[in-house]
This record gives C-alpha cells, structure tokens and sequence, in this order.
C-alpha cells in the first residue's frame, strides 16, 4: 500500500504531527515500547510527551496478544479484537493477494463484510480498494438501465428493446421480458419480497449476496414511504458507491447497554416475549451466569436457552459446544430435580389416600412384579404366567394411551379396568422391568412378551416382508436417564403445542453406532455420516425399508435399527446444512410426505427397541 508523504496526522500518544506513511510504525513504536500498552513492560511510569488519559484503559489483540490502550483496538462482530498494527498487516496482505479479508483467528471463519470494512481504520482508498474485492461493478445496458457482467453485456444488448418491452409481473411487479414472463409468474414467489430481492441481486449496479441486507433496505424505504419501484431501488443502490446497500442502515436500542446497533447485531430470544438484546450482551450474560453455575437463561426473564439459541453465539465453535454441554447438564438437572420433588408429592399424597382407603375396593394402581411376587399360594411358574399377562396389559395400555387418548400426560391416564392394580410409575413405562441394570437391552421373549413383540414385528414387517432373512432378536432399551430428559421435553411439547406430537420411527445404523444410541442417545454431533439433506440432526425414516440401507451388517451380517418414539412437534421443510429448525418450528422433513423427519435435540427422541435381524 502506498501512502502519500505529503499527508500528516496527529499521534494520540505524543501530539506530534507524523508523515501518513510512517504513521502505522510511529504509532506501534509506542505500542511496543510503552510499560502501560503492552504486556512486556514492568515500569509504570508514563512517557513525557504521551497523553495520559489514554493509559486508563487497555484491551488485549488477540492476535499479537499484546495489552493496547482500548482507543487503538478495534472489536469485530466475531468478538475478537485487534490493534491497528495487526489491521492494517491484515488489509495490506489483503489487497496484495487480491483477497477478501476474514478474521485473523484461524479457528475462526467469519468473513469481513462491507460495514465492518468500512470501519476499519484506514485511509479512505484502501477502503474502498477493499470493498472492490467484495463486489465487482457491472457495467449499465442504456435501453433497459439495468447492470450486466462483463460476460452477460454484449448478449444482452444485442437482444434488449428498452424498458418499454418489459412488462411488469402481476405478483411481484419485477419488470419482465415478455417472452419469459409466463415461466417467471411460474416461479415467482407470491406474497414475499424474495422475488424482488433477487431481481436486485441478479441486476443491481454491485453484487449483494446477503439477502437480509436488501431486505432491511427495502423495508426501510417503505417505512419511509419512499418508492419501492424497481428502476428507482436499482439507481438508489448504485448510488451508494461500492455498497451493496446504503451504510445508513436501521438501528434500534439495545435494552441492557444502551447503545444502537444495526438490526442484524440483534439477538431475538425464543421466548414468549421475544425479548432483544446486542450480541455483546448476550455473550456476557451468559458467561456470567455460566461463572455463577446457573442454568441460562433470557436475561430479562426466566426462560431458559434452548440449543438453537446457544447455536447463535457470536463464538468459536469450541466455546458454543462449551455453552450447549453445559445448559444440558443443568436443563437434565433442573427436570430430575423437578421431577424427583413431584414424585416425592404425588407418593406422599398416595400414601394418605392409601391410609385412609387402606380396605376400599376403589383403589386403581397397577400391581407390579413385586406385588405379583408377594402372592401366597401359587407356585413360580404361575407366578411367572400372571407377571407375562400383567405385562402384556401394561404394555396395551400405554400403547393405546399414547395411540388414542393425546393425553398431555402421557404416563397418568385412566387405568384399565382389565388390569389388577395398586401403584403405578410416574415417569417409566409400566411395563418395564426396573430391577433391572441402566442402559440395559432387555431381550423380548416372543412367546412371554407375545404383545409387545408382536407389536414391534408388525411396525417392521409393513415395509420390510421379503427384505429380510430372520430377524435375530428384539431388545426393550431401558436407558433410565434418557427417558426421564425424553419424558421432560415430551411435557414441555404437549403444554406448548396442546396435543401429543410423538410418532413410532425407524433409525438404521452401524453395530458401533448403535452401542454408542444405547449409552449416550442421539448424538447430534455426529450428523452428516449419512448426508444432511434435510438438516444437521438425526434422521428417522416412517418406513423401516429406507432406513433398512443405514443399517450396516457387521462380520456376521447382522444388521440393526432401532423403533424410536420422536416428538415431531411443529414440522418445517429442512434444507441442506440447516443446522436449527426455522424458529416456531422443532424438526425438519422432506417436503409435504413428512416419510423423513429431522430432529435437533439429543433428547427429542428415544430409541426404545433394537431390531437386530440379517
């Protein structure tokens, strides 16, 4: 970069006037020298000629590492900070290479854009120099007064009769070439701005990738009541010099610091009051209350951050699954805390009910194995007959409950009047064998749990009868610890949503795979194995044939796919990479069939069975 030695300016720490070209050095000649400035230094004492106001406060590069004065460092939207020195290496090495500029970090990948460019500080020239890499001009058809690439110019004008030749679309008001509007009404987007915004994109003076850009551009204009016609959009941007919009962006007040920022430096919460604070903020909220070891929360209410709001942190990856791992060991805190002291009420209640009913025939729990086991006068293979049919009642009822009832409580409905009863499990499935060790398959037997296996084979045999040889074994998944965050989100669905949104999926994976779902559930971090067509999250199939491909056999061609209850909630249309559902949405799918379903929370579903089979 080349600086004229006929311009000077004014040094912040010895108010002398230095030649712009030496100016960069000048100015790091102080950083490195100065006590007060950097982090080498043990003398406190100040220079003579250095302004002492500016030695109050200080901030560290996170490049250089060093300890500026705070006037000298310049914070990006990624939250890391730099000194002047290290900007300008990064703009000089920038227009070197002829190349956009990203975050000095190499763990970092956030790439600079057209306002941050704007604010670094460096001359005019190199600024404009910088936003040039960004956005190459187009050059201007004079008939139409649209902008073309160099590549797209001369065909264009060739075939281009004027603007009177257009004819406006009847949905989105785009001027249009006659002989393409009938495929453009086709495809135009009723109703939204979308098809507007790429008009610009594709025939605006400069390049704009970022759509929210435009987007905040054309809203502005119209709360402004200014015109929206697309001629007067296009002549508004290329007035704007090398800005794919103009920099007086909208701004609105952040309500913890009190400062402006643009609308796309705001964080808007998943709460009911949508509450909005700046990025900053929010960064050190919760870091403050991560320090403090309190669950996160929305800093102006007790809502507490769901994934795809710890997903939105302006940090590094590493940080961001720093803050996840931890939310979701206080959330599983908070609702086993909760759900051991509503267990402790509702077994207090039931013992006083009992106390003062211990001889009415109204009582209506359901006996268990213990109780079965207490029976006086039957020798064990009876005793083992009435446990089997007493399991295959359990089993029915919960089944039917969730098939038919839509009960927000899917655990405490109405009992059966076919099963003998005297106390029932809030939380676990009734016909679970709880004496048995966490994380535990428990192999079903075909002939004594002939309902609960049956029930499994049917769902598998609807889509997989002549794809398979024999099926080997069915185990029951008792993973207790992942049923009880399940049955927590579960609650959380019904109350949001009013209604039961849980469905019977298949998920085909490899043997290790399956080993590490028993253990630690659907673990989202692995997303991508099998592509991300429709999200990054884990993927259920309503038909065991499509999932039937994921199941890799291992050496004895034994093949395994688990029957998973998922809480589909409310569905949107997923996309390649999405990594968070849209917001008001919990899970993704393929189109309108919905045979595919994506979730995002690790506990939003729960593989209760493990088909093996080959």
């Amino acid at each position: 970069m080349e600086l004229s030695p006929s311009l000077k300016k004014l040094c912040p720490f010895c108010d002398k006037q230095v030649d712009t070209i030496n100016y960069i050095e000048h100015i790091s000649s102080h950083q490195d020298t100065d006590p007060q400035l950097t982090n080498n230094g043990t003398d406190t004492e100040k220079k003579e000629d250095c302004e002492p106001s500016l030695m109050l406060q200080t901030g560290e590069c996170s490049k250089c590492l060093k300890q500026i004065s705070s006037d000298l460092i310049r914070l990006f939207p990624c939250n890391h900070s730099f000194c002047i020195k290290c900007i300008s290496r990064m703009a000089q090495d920038g227009l070197k290479a002829q190349k956009k500029l990203t975050c000095l970090i190499d763990t970092c990948s956030y790439q600079l854009k057209k306002r941050d460019i704007k604010r670094l500080p460096i001359e005019q020239r190199y600024c404009v120099q910088l936003l040039r890499l960004l956005s190459e001009e187009r050059i201007q058809c004079q008939k139409c007064l649209f902008y073309f690439s160099d590549e797209q110019i001369d065909e264009h004008e060739e075939i281009c009769s004027g603007r009177d030749s257009l004819i406006p679309c009847e949905k989105c008001s785009c001027p249009i070439d006659w002989h393409h509007l009938e495929k453009h009404i086709q495809e135009c987007k009723d109703g939204t701005d979308e098809s507007i915004i790429e008009f610009l994109q594709a025939r605006a003076k400069y390049p704009c990738e970022d759509k929210s850009q435009l987007r905040l551009f054309i809203n502005e204009r119209r709360r402004k009541h200014l015109s929206v016609d697309i001629w007067d959009l296009i002549e508004t941007l290329a007035e704007s010099d090398y800005f794919s919009v103009p920099s007086d962006l909208p701004q609105r007040l952040c309500e913890l610091c009190f400062q402006s920022y643009i609308f796309d430096d705001f964080f808007i919460y998943a709460c009911d009051q949508a509450h909005k604070t700046c990025y900053n903020c929010y960064s050190e909220h919760v870091k403050n209350q991560m320090k403090s070891n309190q669950i996160l929360t929305c800093p102006q209410c007790q809502f507490h951050l769901e994934d795809t709001d710890i997903q939105n942190l302006r940090l590094s990856q590493r940080d961001i699954e720093i803050f996840s791992n931890y939310q979701n060991q206080k959330i599983c805190e908070y609702h086993t805390h909760k759900m051991l002291v509503e267990e402790e009420e509702q077994q207090r209640q039931e013992t006083e009910r009992l106390l003062t009913l211990s001889d009415s025939p109204k009582c209506s729990s359901h006996l268990m194995d213990t109780d079965l086991n207490q029976l006086q006068g039957l020798n064990n293979d009876e005793i083992e007959k009435l446990k089997n049919y007493q399991h295959g009642k359990l089993f029915q009822l919960d089944r039917n409950t969730i098939r038919e009832n839509n009960s927000p409580n899917l655990w405490q409905n109405a009992a059966c009047a076919m099963i003998p009863t005297t106390t029932n499990h809030p939380i676990l499935p009734s016909y679970w064998k709880l004496n048995q060790p966490n994380q535990s398959k428990f192999p079903l037997d075909p002939k004594s749990y002939e309902s609960e296996y049956n029930f499994v084979l049917k769902k598998f045999n609807e889509t997989m009868v002549n794809s398979y040889t024999k099926i080997i074994n069915i185990d029951r998944i008792q993973n207790r610890r992942w049923f009880k965050q399940y049955q927590a989100h579960a609650e959380d669905f019904t109350s949001k949503l009013n209604k039961d949104t849980e469905k019977w999926l298949f998920h085909g994976c490899s043997p290790t795979a399956a080993d590490n779902i028993i253990k630690e559930c659907f673990n989202r971090s692995h997303a991508g194995a099998n592509g991300v067509a429709y999200g990054c999250g884990a993927y259920f199939a309503s038909q065991a044939l499509y999932s039937h491909k994921f199941a890799l056999p291992d050496a004895n061609g034994h093949r395994r796919m688990f029957l998973a209850r998922v809480l589909t909630g409310k569905i949107a249309v997923g996309a390649n990479g999405m990594k968070i559902p849209p917001a008001g949405f919990d899970s993704t799918s393929d189109a309108s069939q919905q045979s595919i379903i994506v979730v995002y929370h690790d506990a939003q579903a729960y593989g209760e069975y493990l088909i093996t089979y080959m």
